[in-house]
């Protein structure tokens, strides 16, 4: 099962993993796959990857567009579940497929 895997990846220093909860609700980022890139040069602010149904992919580079995905993406981080209410979410689903 997926779940046990997605703990115990939960647990390694480089990997954050959270819940974000249906009440929510709608979001700029709802659907969305992206990644946002930070580069180690002071002056580039960074890149942003936006993948989307099919094959359509695009890259944003202007700083307005990255600082504007990032405060988004800032936003929803901040209404996730933490680290503990987010695994006792998922070791409860866990117990109720037993």
């Amino acid at each position: 099962m997926v779940l046990p895997g997605l703990l115990a990846m939960s647990e390694l220093p480089a990997v954050t993993f959270r819940i974000l909860p249906y009440d929510v609700g709608e979001h700029p980022l709802l659907g969305a796959s992206i990644a946002i890139l930070d580069f180690p040069e002071p002056t580039d602010s960074g890149l942003v990857y936006l993948e989307g149904f099919g094959r359509s992919r695009n890259f944003l580079r202007l700083a307005n567009e990255v600082a504007r995905y990032r405060d988004e993406f800032e936003l929803l981080s901040r209404r996730c579940l933490d680290r503990r209410r987010t695994t006792a979410m998922i070791d409860g689903v866990l117990d109720r497929n037993d």
